[in-house]
């Protein structure tokens, strides 16, 4: 499936999420529902298509936000880290089912075992970043952002880049 719209306009999993009794009144009062489908090749080059663009938006909204961890941060900061861990989250479910399902071989550039050590070393990284978030530690997360998830945005990039090309040739 790739999209559902509710009376003309699209009906996002955030609102689901987020604000359950005013999407199930939106489900409720309709008129119209129309849910439009594709192939899984079509659905997941879209999809890498809107993690490159994805890649693209974060790289600048990290460097301000490690600003905003510098200062002392507020409530935008604190959502925004946790929209950054959820997209992070995302990125890596997507290439983890990409790889998985479509058997998609990263190629020369980016080799297996390549991939398992980005994960490993994600993985150290983000529960360092969660130990400052509750240890109160705004500089340490100015820190990690700028040092160690900023630099593997380029990686991100590169590897559903690849994955993206072997997508292209084989429609």
């Amino acid at each position: 499936m790739r999209e559902v719209c509710i009376d003309g306009a699209p009906l996002v999993v955030d609102d689901l999420i987020h604000d359950k009794s005013a999407a199930a009144a939106r489900v409720t009062f309709r008129e119209s529902i129309e849910i439009t489908t594709g192939t899984l090749n079509e659905v997941a080059s879209e999809s890498i298509g809107e993690a490159i663009a994805y890649l693209r938006r974060i790289e600048p909204a990290i460097v301000e936000l490690a600003a905003g961890f510098r200062d002392l941060p507020g409530a935008a900061e604190f959502d925004s880290l946790r929209q950054l861990y959820e997209g992070l989250y995302w990125l890596n479910l997507l290439l983890d089912r990409l790889q998985s399902a479509f058997g998609v071989d990263l190629g020369p550039k980016i080799s297996s075992d390549a991939v398992r050590e980005y994960h490993r070393r994600f993985s150290a990284i983000l529960k360092r970043l969660i130990g400052a978030q509750e240890g109160e530690d705004y500089s340490v997360i100015a820190g990690v952002l700028e040092s160690e998830i900023l630099p593997l945005v380029p990686i991100w990039k590169a590897m559903f880049e690849e994955v993206g090309k072997k997508f292209r040739t084989r429609q």
